[in-house]
């Protein structure tokens, strides 16, 4: 199948359905141009499109129902409450976060040679 371009209004339609739903995916974009224009793009077409909106990618990450309680924000709000003081107090706070992240060493730079 021929990938196609869309045009300036297909562009704007597309842009207007993200803004009335942003969860929406690149597939889902796709598929929605495909459906309403005839026209099979692929995902790396309507990224660069989406790019254009200077639009930004993020995760959704829903929130479990029990993280959401009033006695959770209250054990927050009593923690930022303590924390405000230990730092009026001028005490040194060292935070460890236990996050897992994967380090990939730089490969030497490469000469550029004129």
């Amino acid at each position: 199948m021929k990938f196609y371009r869309l045009t300036e209004d297909e562009v704007e339609m597309l842009q207007g359905w993200i803004d009335d739903d942003v969860t929406m995916t690149l597939e889902a974009m796709r598929q929605r141009v495909l459906q309403e224009f005839q026209k099979d793009i692929c995902l790396s077409t309507v990224k660069n499109y989406v790019e254009r909106f200077h639009y930004t990618y993020k995760r959704i990450h829903l929130i479990p129902q029990a993280a959401d309680t009033e006695a959770l924000w209250e054990e927050r709000r009593q923690y930022a409450l303590w924390y405000a003081t230990q730092r009026n107090n001028n005490r040194k706070l060292i935070f460890l976060d236990e996050t897992g992240f994967r380090y990939k060493p730089c490969s030497s730079p490469t000469k550029v040679t004129t």
